[in-house]
C-alpha cells in the first residue's frame, strides 16, 4: 500500500511539473519581451517606424476562403509607448479594418467595396493578429444595398460596410488595403495597394 501511494504521490508531481511548464510557456509566448527580432521594433521612432511597421501588416497580409467563410491574417509587431514600455500593435489598438474591391464589376462606373471592421487582437505567438473569420454567406444574405451591417460572432464581432453595389452581390473580390491606428497615435498605418506586396493568390477570393 505505501507503494501504491508513492506511485501516486510521484505521478501527482510530475503532472504538477508539465503543468507548470506548460503555463511557463504559455506566459513567455504572452510576454512582450520574449518577443523575435523580425518583429520587434521597439527601437524605431516616428518616420521609420511608420515604414517598419507598413511594411510588416502588408507582408503578412493574406486572405482565404473555407467553406462558407473568409478568413483575413494580419501581421503584427513590436514597438514602444508613450510610457517606454514595450507592447504590440494589437495590445494598443481597438480595431482594425481591411478593404476590398469587386473584380470585374462596376455600378455607374465605381467598384463595389467592401470594408470590414474587427476588434484587433493578438494571436498567442504575437507575430500575428488574432484570424479575422467572415460569414459571407451571413453578410450576403440579404438583397444588396449601400450601407452596413454587424454581424455577431462568438471570437470577434463585425462591422461590414458596402459601397457601390448593384442588383446582385459580386463573387470576385480582392483585398486592397488595411488600415490600424494605436489609440496613443504612435503610428497609423494606411494601405490602399497591396498588390505592391503580395501576390494575387495571396490577395483574391472567389465566392462563387
Amino acid at each position: 500500500m505505501i507503494k501504491a501511494f508513492f506511485g501516486i504521490l510521484c505521478g501527482f508531481a510530475i503532472g504538477l511539473t508539465v503543468l507548470v511548464r506548460s503555463q511557463s510557456k504559455f506566459e513567455a509566448n504572452r510576454n512582450p519581451a520574449a518577443i523575435k527580432n523580425d518583429f520587434d521594433f521597439s527601437h524605431l521612432r516616428g518616420d521609420i517606424l511608420q515604414t517598419a511597421a507598413t511594411d510588416r501588416l502588408a507582408k503578412e497580409m493574406k486572405i482565404w476562403r473555407e467553406g462558407e467563410h473568409v478568413y483575413a491574417r494580419v501581421g503584427n509587431f513590436a514597438y514602444r509607448n508613450n510610457t517606454g514600455s514595450i507592447t504590440t500593435a494589437c495590445l494598443t489598438s481597438s480595431k482594425v479594418k481591411i478593404q476590398l474591391k469587386a473584380e470585374g464589376e462596376a455600378v455607374n462606373g465605381l467598384q463595389p467595396t467592401m470594408e470590414i471592421e474587427s476588434p484587433c487582437r493578438i494571436s498567442q505567438t504575437f507575430s500575428q493578429m488574432e484570424v479575422i473569420e467572415i460569414p459571407f454567406k451571413q453578410a450576403f444574405s440579404d438583397s444588396p444595398y449601400d450601407g452596413e451591417i454587424q454581424i455577431q460572432q462568438k471570437k470577434q464581432n463585425l462591422i461590414i460596410r458596402f459601397a457601390n453595389l448593384g442588383s446582385n452581390w459580386p463573387k470576385k473580390w480582392t483585398l486592397t488595403g488595411i488600415n490600424i491606428q494605436d489609440d496613443e497615435q504612435n503610428f497609423a498605418v494606411t494601405l490602399i495597394d497591396l498588390q505592391k506586396y503580395k501576390t494575387e493568390d495571396d490577395l483574391f477570393i472567389n465566392l462563387e
